[in-house]
């Protein structure tokens, strides 16, 4: 296996864990419970994980799987999970993802040729970021700019810039929500 594809594994395998992880234990509560003042909790992060992400990245803009791209945007705001919704449901979802796109990622090559781009969402891709799967930088999605704001703001070093990654640790968090922001860290 190439060795950057093997990086780009171990480096997912963590965050995974590291989400599941965080997880682990919490009851129905405490994953449904609202931690920033749009609604987010933490079934919905994985939720989106799951679609926004493994889903979306992998198996639509690596692959171009035809009944995913069709199929984006039909579960609606992947942060939003209705009431009637299981969290095993939601957490074997993002199990089921990760461990397709980890056959994707495994039988990709690093320089292979993305097969779809959502130009109609996001314009022309990033040069180095279009061009292949390959470890090129952390994408910086929309959304994460509400966790920076609800988190103690952005360091005055990035203000007027793209904060869409940050994540300020030193900041004083709510105890209730640090678990749950650690979780994009």
């Amino acid at each position: 296996m190439d060795p950057e594809i093997r990086t780009l594994l171990s480096f997912l395998h963590g965050q995974r864990r590291h989400v599941l992880g965080i997880l682990d234990g919490l009851d129905m509560d405490a994953l449904r419970q609202p931690v920033l003042p749009s609604g987010w909790n933490c079934l919905g992060l994985v939720q989106h994980l799951a679609l926004d992400g493994e889903r979306f990245w992998f198996r639509a803009v690596v692959v171009g799987e035809e009944d995913v791209i069709k199929s984006l945007g039909d579960d609606g705001d992947a942060w939003q999970v209705g009431p009637e919704v299981q969290a095993a449901e939601i957490l074997d979802r993002y199990r089921t993802e990760t461990d397709l796109a980890d056959t994707i990622i495994s039988a990709t090559a690093a320089d292979a040729l993305l097969a779809w781009w959502p130009h109609q969402l996001f314009g022309e891709p990033y040069p180095g970021e279009g061009n292949s799967i390959g470890i090129d930088g952390r994408p910086r999605q929309p959304g994460r700019s509400e966790l920076v704001i609800d988190s103690g703001g952005v360091p005055p070093e990035r203000e007027g810039q793209d904060n869409g990654a940050i994540m300020p640790k030193s900041r004083g968090f709510d105890p209730q929500v640090s678990g749950a922001l650690d979780l994009l860290s």
